[in-house]
C-alpha cells in the first residue's frame, strides 16, 4: 500500500481526493501535504480504534472500580485524540488553501 501511494503521488494520479496531483505540479509542499494528510488518516483510525477499546474495557469492568477508571480515562483520551486529529487536519487544510491560492 506505501509502495502503491508514492507510485500513484510520482506519476501524477489522483490519490482518493486528498490531494489532485494531476493538476497540480508535484512540489516538496504537496508531498509534504500529503504525507501529513494520510499520518492524520492514520491518527484519526488508531484514535477511533482505542474510543472502542476503552469503551468495550468500561461495558465489561463488571463493577471493578480500578478497572471503570481506565477506561474512563481511556474513553476521556480517545476522545481528545480525535479532536486534536480533527482541529490539525482543519488547519492544514485551511494553510494549504491559503498557500496555494496565494492569499
Amino acid at each position: 500500500m506505501i509502495i502503491d501511494f508514492f507510485v500513484a503521488t510520482i506519476t501524477g494520479q489522483d490519490l482518493v481526493g486528498v490531494l489532485d496531483v494531476s493538476t497540480a505540479p508535484l512540489s516538496i509542499f504537496n508531498l509534504v501535504t500529503l504525507i501529513i494528510t494520510w499520518l492524520l488518516y492514520f491518527a484519526g483510525v488508531l484514535a477511533f480504534i482505542f474510543l472502542v477499546v476503552s469503551g468495550i474495557m468500561y461495558i465489561t469492568a463488571g463493577g471493578n472500580p480500578e478497572q471503570s477508571k481506565k477506561a474512563q480515562q481511556g474513553l476521556i483520551n480517545a476522545i481528545i485524540g480525535i479532536i486534536i486529529v480533527t482541529l490539525a487536519f482543519v488547519i492544514l487544510r485551511t494553510v494549504g488553501n491559503i498557500v496555494d491560492t496565494g492569499v
